[in-house]
């Protein structure tokens, strides 16, 4: 956002609250359920969920940490990292190919 952009200011606004809430947004319809029932609409949810970071997961990992709590059973941390450190350098990649392009 900032190479294309050129605005610093609206790069760090969108590279913190944009993941942070879709991300958000994508858990809790992950965990609800709400969609079980509608195949494609089920099927979006469930990409988008694996595709963005898991910023909450990733909060209540290190919380746990932090207060020596056991995880719970169902969050798969190797699954959280590496979708989150995918998720990462597919932007980083995109970053590089569009700095690449333009002429400054």
């Amino acid at each position: 956002v900032g190479v294309v952009f050129r605005n610093a200011t609206l790069s760090a606004i969108l590279a913190i609250f944009i993941p942070f809430i879709f991300s958000a947004i994508a858990y809790a319809l992950h965990e609800s359920g709400i969609f079980k029932g509608d195949r494609l609409w089920h099927g979006v949810f469930e990409t988008l969920y694996w595709i963005l970071p898991k910023t909450p997961e990733l909060t209540a990992w290190n919380i746990s940490v932090v207060a020596q709590e056991p995880m719970d059973a169902y969050v798969s941390l190797p699954a959280i990292v590496w979708s989150t450190l995918a998720f990462a350098g597919v932007c980083y990649a995109i970053g590089v190919v569009v700095f690449q392009k333009r002429s400054y």
